[in-house]
């Protein structure tokens, strides 16, 4: 039989515990998508922020079983030994009592724990919303950004051929110089754009890897097209009882209520109630006795007015911001109506890229003939640029009001998160 050293040991223990991080890192790691759907779905599931709150609702289900258990029964010795009148006296008693609630303790310890597991059950849904709309605006996004970095490397090259057609000249007129330093300053725009793109898509990178292990070439092959059908969303009429947001703060009221109750319950004492024993000797004569012993809080000095007031004003509270909370979201979901009924309409109505293309191929055609000026060429450039910036903003704004009516809604975990 071999013997392990305690170096081996140390070794298997440590490449024991390194296999099941490794299982456990494996389990949160999203496999490679084949559809932008799946990114979606599993973003939502795996996002660390998810996951915590996952932990913290276990941990909430455990504290609802910790507030209904019962208290403990308690064991009392008492012993004591001495002498009287030269006989040796010994007197012994066990008691056991078993502490008895009433008045509603228990039950409103319940309630408290309860309505704690339904605020964390809220939070984790407003996690999980919220990581699906931020993988689905994500998404999008770098979609948008290779659009964009196409947009800017085509107007680089083009000052890159203007700037080197200039310089080549042996003079330049008065003219030609403004035209040079203006394509000069140009291009070091688009560059330093171009260079800020870059950045931000190392952002979206960081947040797919972390979110769900995904990296860049995954997420390419699968890149959601520009949204072209926007659906239907129904009018102001539509129920605002199901966001998480509006869940929570109905649990904190209930939480409310339940510290009511339980002020309440404090009023009443807790007694309780056992078998008692008691061994007697004094010298030769030895007695044994048995009875009960009774405990009771007399409510004397109060009856937890103060604190029975103070649970009565937290309620009361509660109740006011239920209220307003409900008026206040139905005016925010009418307020994201109305921007994405505008946007739709407006995105419907705008030129399409390929049209404009077109006009741009044809006004740099007309410059590089000498028809039109530098300042016309410049300003299509920035307008083009500046557009497809402007409509990408408008599609994002218009996707991220969508999922702000659903969220209110409470359908957001439910509806399709890739627009055709």
């Amino acid at each position: 039989m071999n013997v392990l050293t305690g170096r081996q040991i140390c070794a298997l223990i440590l490449s024991h515990l390194f296999l099941c991080i490794s299982k456990t890192n494996a389990a949160t790691i999203c496999p490679p998508p084949s559809a932008a759907r799946e990114i979606v779905d599993c973003i939502a599931q795996t996002h660390p922020e998810v996951r915590a709150g996952e932990l913290g609702l276990e941990q909430s289900k455990a504290g609802v079983g910790s507030a209904g258990m019962v208290p403990n029964p308690q064991l009392q010795v008492q012993y004591a030994v001495g002498k009287q009148l030269g006989d040796e006296l010994l007197q012994s008693q066990i008691v056991l009592v078993q502490p008895i609630e009433w008045g509603g303790k228990r039950s409103s310890r319940i309630a408290f724990a309860e309505a704690g597991r339904s605020i964390t059950s809220a939070n984790l849904t407003a996690q999980k919303i919220d990581a699906r709309t931020l993988a689905i605006l994500n998404l999008y996004r770098l979609n948008q950004l290779d659009t964009e970095r196409a947009t800017l490397d085509e107007a680089i090259q083009t000052y890159q051929k203007l700037v080197s057609q200039y310089r080549k000249r042996p003079r330049l007129t008065p003219e030609q110089e403004t035209s040079l330093g203006i394509f000069e300053l140009a291009e070091s725009d688009y560059r330093i754009r171009f260079l800020s793109l870059e950045e931000e898509e190392r952002t979206l990178a960081t947040f797919f890897a972390v979110a769900g292990g995904y990296s860049l070439d995954q997420i390419r092959k699968v890149y959601p097209d520009q949204p072209k059908n926007w659906p239907q969303v129904s009018g102001p009429e539509s129920s605002v009882n199901g966001s998480p947001e509006l869940l929570r703060i109905v649990s904190e009221r209930q939480r409310a209520d339940s510290e009511l109750q339980s002020a309440r319950a404090l009023a009443w004492p807790t007694f309780g109630v056992g078998p008692l024993v008691q061994f007697q000797s004094e010298g030769p004569i030895r007695g044994t006795l048995f009875g009960f012993q009774l405990n009771l809080d007399l409510p004397v000095f109060n009856l937890n007015g103060p604190g029975r007031a103070a649970a009565r004003k937290g309620f009361e509270r509660s109740e006011v911001q239920l209220e307003s909370f409900r008026r206040t979201e139905s005016l925010e979901r009418q307020a994201w109506l109305k921007t994405y009924e505008d946007s739709k309409r407006l995105l419907v109505s705008m030129t399409s890229s390929k049209t404009l293309d077109k006009k741009h191929e044809k006004t740099e055609a007309l410059f590089l003939r000498g028809i039109v000026p530098t300042v016309l060429i410049v300003e299509a450039h920035r307008q083009r640029v500046d557009f497809e910036k402007s409509r990408h903003d408008r599609i994002l704004r218009t996707l991220e009001s969508l999922w702000r009516i659903y969220r209110i809604d409470g359908v957001a975990l439910e509806q399709e998160p890739i627009i055709p």
